[in-house]
């Protein structure tokens, strides 16, 4: 597993952690990046985009729940 992948599962795992949610993380490279998904794939969270947007878009979500104190 690369470092940017890594960070990208640490910061997902947090989120689930803290919010109770089964998010999980899809990459395909041929089809765009990454996306986000729940309920097996089967929900699209946030479609596919490069790693510095997935990033962004996972750091927004736990800073969300760092003011929440969730």
């Amino acid at each position: 597993m690369s470092a940017s992948r890594k960070v990208l599962y640490h910061h997902l795992d947090y989120i689930n952690s803290k919010a109770k949610t089964a998010f999980e993380l899809n990459l395909n490279t041929h089809y765009g990046g990454w996306q986000l998904t729940s309920n097996n794939g089967s929900h699209i969270v946030q479609h596919r985009i490069t790693y510095k947007q997935m990033l962004a878009y996972l750091q927004g979500i736990k800073k969300g729940l760092e003011l929440w104190n969730l």
